[in-house]
């Protein structure tokens, strides 16, 4: 997580271009990360970040400095990404209907264990979990951020959000276990 100075703070406040480019360069990966790993895709992650941040600069008056100012970005990230998904899934008739295609892996430093296809197909479990438990599982294993971290920007209980990512794991265990055993059968 980052956060900026008081004077970064105020200079944002009063729309200096240098503070925005400063915190731009600070949270622009993140913002992405977060919206690509709810949105699913890069088009529409990419999308949804401009909005966030759009949703950043306009609003960063309300911003009243109990959290980090990271914290209060990534809650206003997964509203704007919570909002899109709902609007998605009153559009279409069901999840079937959604973009099947394999999803790329989001740039890492750290190496990754998960095969391209293993990835897309976790990733797209996690975009059918119900909707209260895809933040946490996306903020805590796709971003890194630890159970407290998360409690804050989504704004529940630190309980609450070890049960959420609980849950999440149980289902995508039977959800991931159902496509194995789809492909061992058909690979027969």
């Amino acid at each position: 997580m980052w956060n900026v100075d008081r004077q970064t703070l105020e200079a944002l406040r009063a729309g200096e271009r240098r503070a925005w480019e400063k915190v731009l360069a600070m949270c622009r990966r993140q913002v992405f990360n977060i919206a690509y790993g709810f949105a699913g895709n890069a088009e529409d992650a990419e999308d949804w970040a401009q909005e966030a941040l759009l949703q950043v600069y306009r609003r960063i008056g309300t911003f009243r400095g109990d959290a980090d100012l990271s914290t209060w970005v990534y809650r206003v990230t997964v509203n704007v990404c919570i909002g899109k998904i709902r609007r998605r899934k009153s559009n279409t008739s069901s999840l079937d209907e959604m973009d099947d295609h394999a999803m790329p892996a989001i740039e890492d430093p750290t190496p990754s264990i998960l095969s391209r296809e293993e990835e897309a197909i976790v990733r797209s479990a996690v975009a059918q979990l119900p909707p209260k438990l895809s933040p946490p599982v996306i903020l805590h294993y796709f971003q890194g951020l630890g159970y407290d971290e998360i409690a804050k920007v989504l704004d529940i209980p630190l309980g609450t959000v070890k049960s959420r990512i609980n849950r999440a794991k149980m289902l995508l265990k039977d959800m991931v276990k159902e496509y194995i055993m789809c492909e061992e059968v058909g690979s027969v």
